[in-house]
């Protein structure tokens, strides 16, 4: 889920920097086969001014086809009320 806050996210080389971008980014590339896997997160504990948790680090693996690459990263993400969701992410390819 994408928080009402959001700000921005990036896979790779691919960014968005709005929560409308980044719907249409996942969309696109879910579209075009890519799947994206969750394998784990960690909350680190930290909150930002904001309020919005600290996640680090977060896993997943991107299944494009047969090839499955291994993506880690860290974020911050809103646990409850009105903006629930991931605020930023950042992914890279390990």
């Amino acid at each position: 889920m994408i928080s009402t806050e959001f700000w921005a996210i990036s896979l790779g080389h691919l960014t968005a920097y709005s929560r409308d971008d980044a719907l249409r980014m996942l969309t696109e590339r879910h579209r075009v086969g890519d799947r994206l896997e969750f394998v784990g997160a960690q909350v680190n504990g930290l909150v930002g001014w904001d309020g919005a948790a600290h996640i680090g680090p977060v896993d997943f693996t991107l299944i494009r086809g047969e090839e499955r690459i291994r993506l880690s990263g860290k974020g911050a993400l809103f646990c409850g009320g009105t903006t629930r969701g991931v605020k930023v992410m950042g992914l890279g390819i390990l």
